[in-house]
């Protein structure tokens, strides 16, 4: 299981998944469009797509999605499992009931709904932003300045720190601590800000499990 899980393939696949994600909206528009304006099918949208794309993200996708449509029966629900968000698959797997019609309107309704999406996340990460700042500006205080503080005042006083106060040995404490661990703590700090700033992208078995046991995963 485990070999299948984490194979190159696979890996493959899911980060150009990652990467192909702010493509969406206009590649369910242009899919739409060419359904509406030809008799092209599914399949050789994808086939061309994987030769004209290489190995570009869509490309590799494309090539993909092309083998999942012929595997599942020409099922584009199933073909777009786990490279696509939950939602979009789940509106396309019900959408497929009414025919093949219906396809191109459900792919332009995707569209929108991916744009808002982007919009309010973009509106959301602005009204964050003040708050980040301030934040790194308190953790750059804290890591630097506090140390800064507290050695100046140790030369100064020439007084051991067990003879503080309760106060003076907390901040003597704390500037342990940030000079012994700064760069730890900004390295962490990076990472949580990567993961945040990708987990609106992250789908599969596993998102929805933390869906429904992590609380506020699934708002993201």
């Amino acid at each position: 299981m485990l070999s299948g899980l984490f194979n190159s393939q696979t890996l493959a696949i899911k980060l150009a998944a990652w990467q192909f994600a702010s493509q969406r909206a206009a590649y369910y528009e242009d899919m739409a469009s060419l359904l509406e304006t030809s008799h092209i099918r599914l399949l050789d949208i994808f086939v061309q797509d994987g030769q004209r794309f290489g190995e570009a993200p869509r490309g590799i996708l494309a090539r993909h999605w092309a083998d999942r449509y012929l595997e599942m029966g020409a099922d584009l629900a199933e073909a777009w499992a786990d490279t696509m968000p939950e939602v979009d698959v789940a509106i396309i797997r019900v959408q497929a009931n009414a025919g093949g019609d219906a396809i191109p309107g459900t792919l332009r309704d995707l569209a929108r709904i991916s744009k808002l999406t982007k919009n309010l996340r973009n509106q959301a990460i602005s009204a964050l932003a003040a708050g980040v700042v301030t934040f790194l500006l308190a953790l750059m205080m804290v890591m630097y300045l506090i140390p800064f503080i507290i050695n100046t005042m140790r030369e100064s006083l020439g007084i051991p720190v067990q003879y503080w106060g309760s106060i003076g040995k907390t901040m003597a404490g704390i500037a342990s601590f940030a000079e012994n661990y700064r760069i730890a703590v900004f390295v962490g700090l990076g990472f949580l800000i990567f993961l945040g700033s990708r987990i609106a992208n992250w789908t599969g078995r596993f998102r929805a499990w933390a869906d429904q046991h992590l609380i506020g995963i699934s708002t993201l």
